[in-house]
């Protein structure tokens, strides 16, 4: 439903859509990762499963690598109150 929705949203920058499709990856690959044991009891994971989901997990934290200082600091701009430590409103990053 996320997908979906991010998908049909109009953004100023077209080039958050495929951002947010690595976002929504990483966040379901750790859902995968963390709460699995259901998927292994009813058989729908086999053994060496976790194995390639920690694996999908690292590519995908490979991809997002780029994003991360962007995404960072737009989480900074939605909540005025916490400050970044990586930089600030002006984007003086490194006289912080």
């Amino acid at each position: 439903m996320a997908k979906d929705r991010f998908k049909k949203g109009e953004f100023k920058d077209a080039n958050i859509k495929p951002v947010l499709d690595i976002v929504l990856k990483v966040f379901a690959v750790h859902q995968l990762v963390s709460e699995n044991r259901g998927l292994y009891e009813c058989g729908f994971f086999s053994a060496g499963s976790s194995r390639l989901l920690d694996d999908a997990f690292k590519q995908l934290l490979v991809e997002l690598r780029p994003h991360m200082l962007p995404l960072a600091e737009t989480m900074q701009m939605m909540d005025r109150v916490t400050d970044s430590a990586i930089g600030n409103k002006y984007g003086d990053i490194y006289e912080r």
